[in-house]
């Protein structure tokens, strides 16, 4: 497996930064096997703490009025108002558990979320908390965060990043990426795929991480001890796992970025494997090539030495047939 995972640039650079500077800021989109290639590249289970699942848990208990937190729910601006009085409230009490935890890493997930393009002043503030909360845990343990493109695009949280010295420069976040055609026939091979099969898959696939998620997550579960070998896996289960991971990340990038994208990923499966710029020349486009690799669907690969872009035919055929079963019904 160790050749496989010497293919996967994300476990390759998590590995060295942590080595390094005891300390890996992950940037990628839904769906593109951030926490799956963490886990890989740790080797092991992994403390995660999630703002927003433990926010919510430990909220909750406090309520005597559990329709509170549905009411919360449905009012994001006072959600995340709340959770950062919350945060602050509940910082010294989350420290000492995590520095008290036996493991010699933690992972910070979901503390960016956001539904504009930049996070708001009360997003920027709670997403400071994590930062000086990792910082701090950095002092005796290693520490993992992950971030996402709206948290990237605001420039008080890179400059708390690097402030805090979790990154030195830009250039030293660690970003998801499509697979390359080795990575995938390795992942393939793993699972019992032969030449046609492998070819066939990878053919739609395109090297879309979501289109193998379900191998992720058995290796995954072999990494943390959970089964004894590698099962086999199908091409029919594979595409079932990546279908649902594809719609699920389709409902992600439509509710930031708008119902639209769907067709801009079509408009854009017509350059298929272009050159990044050209994909900007289209005027019929309503979303430019950065918009468009922010939803983990469409990717950039090199060929030849040159950055070509990717829509995958796999997701291409998801979105014409959620297209399809609408009109029909």
């Amino acid at each position: 497996m160790e050749v496989l995972l010497q293919e996967l640039p994300v476990v390759v650079q998590v590995r060295k930064s942590l080595d390094n500077n005891a300390a890996a800021v992950v940037l990628g989109a839904p769906a593109t096997a951030k926490t799956e290639q963490l886990i890989l590249a740790i080797g092991k289970a992994v403390p995660v703490f999630d703002l927003r699942q433990r926010f919510l848990e430990q909220y909750a208990e406090q309520l005597t009025d559990r329709t509170e937190v549905k009411t919360l729910r449905g009012r994001y601006s006072q959600l995340k108002e709340t959770e950062n009085t919350w945060l602050k409230a509940s910082y010294e009490q989350i420290l000492q558990e995590l520095s008290n935890n036996d493991a010699d890493t933690i992972l910070f997930d979901e503390f960016d979320l956001c539904t504009d393009a930049c996070l708001s002043p009360i997003e920027q503030d709670t997403a400071t908390l994590i930062v000086k909360m990792a910082a701090e845990l950095r002092r005796t343990k290693k520490v993992v965060l992950i971030i996402h493109f709206q948290g990237f695009r605001t420039h008080s949280l890179m400059r708390d990043l690097q402030a805090n010295g979790l990154v030195h420069t830009e250039s030293d976040l660690i970003q998801t990426a499509f697979l390359s055609p080795v990575a995938e026939s390795r992942l393939l091979a793993l699972f019992g795929f032969d030449r046609e099969s492998t070819s066939r898959f990878m053919a739609d696939a395109q090297g879309l991480p979501a289109a193998y998620m379900a191998c992720f997550l058995q290796l995954n579960e072999l990494v943390l001890g959970r089964i004894p070998t590698l099962p086999l896996l199908s091409e029919q289960e594979l595409r079932e796992t990546a279908t649902r991971v594809i719609q699920s990340s389709l409902h992600v990038a439509k509710l930031i970025q708008g119902h639209h994208i769907a067709s801009s990923i079509l408009k854009a499966a017509n350059l298929n494997e272009q050159p990044p710029n050209d994909i900007q020349k289209e005027d019929n486009l309503s979303v430019n090539e950065t918009e468009l690799l922010e939803t983990g669907l469409v990717g950039c690969r090199c060929e030849n030495g040159q950055k070509k872009v990717v829509v995958p035919v796999m997701v291409v055929n998801i979105i014409q047939r959620s297209r399809s079963a609408r009109t029909a019904s």
